[in-house]
């Protein structure tokens, strides 16, 4: 495969473990089949819509879940992704797309379940199928989170409590969604990806790996940008 393994191309991949052999979880209305790795706040969802209005799903995380990665695995659709920025959640509607992240009142996340409070094929059209990639902070390993670009190169993002290696970087407004990692490093930055694009790995965005987070050493250019919000994932 051209994609995955070509004659002398450079292959990246990040790669999450669950829990092994799937289980089935009925904590919600829809029994799901799953794998979850509590130590790892990872969980892979499987499930059948029912059609019904105010559905549940069970998510077998030990707490609820601040970013779900979401796609209908029988049908063309979008990567919906939902992250919770500034204690509620946003939906985004892609991983491969640039759109602003809009407010979701349909979604909602406890500590066993994700319900949909409406009825709509996205989400929980009867008979067809869906997969959901689940994602808590844990102490010491990952942190999905949030913070305010300042315009000024040297902005540092600290407190996560671990050295990241890997970090998905999301403006809450029009923008690309940016891969970095402390494998793939140009100097001592990591060159980006973007999830969204199918464009060879590119230098201009410096995100420095630091104790305790990380450093942009980016003014603007869609990740650092003055006043805006952006929502992260990183993992150590």
């Amino acid at each position: 495969e051209t994609t995955s393994n070509g004659n002398n191309q450079s292959i990246v991949a990040w790669c999450w473990k669950a829990a092994g052999n799937p289980t089935i979880n009925n904590d919600g209305d829809i029994t799901s089949i799953l794998s979850a790795n509590q130590d790892a706040g990872f969980s892979i969802v499987k499930y059948t819509g029912n059609g019904g209005s105010g559905q549940s799903v069970g998510h077998g995380l030990s707490s609820a879940p601040e970013m779900v990665i979401f796609k209908r695995t029988d049908a063309a659709q979008n990567w919906f992704v939902f992250v919770k920025v500034g204690g509620v959640y946003k939906r985004f509607e892609g991983l491969n797309t640039t759109a602003a992240s809009t407010s979701v009142s349909f979604f909602s996340a406890s500590s066993t379940e994700i319900t949909w409070s409406g009825t709509t094929a996205d989400f929980n059209g009867s008979g067809r199928e869906y997969i959901m990639y689940c994602f808590r902070s844990v102490d010491n390993y990952q942190k999905i989170g949030t913070y305010i670009g300042s315009g000024v190169s040297g902005k540092q993002v600290t407190g996560l409590g671990f050295d990241p290696r890997f970090l998905i970087i999301k403006s809450t407004g029009v923008e690309s969604w940016y891969m970095f990692d402390n494998v793939r490093l140009n100097g001592v930055y990591s060159d980006q990806l973007i999830a969204n694009s199918s464009a060879a790995e590119q230098s201009g965005l410096y995100v420095d790996f630091i104790t305790d987070g990380f450093k942009l050493d980016t003014a603007g250019s869609g990740i650092n940008n003055g006043s805006t919000t952006y929502t992260y994932l990183a993992i150590k």
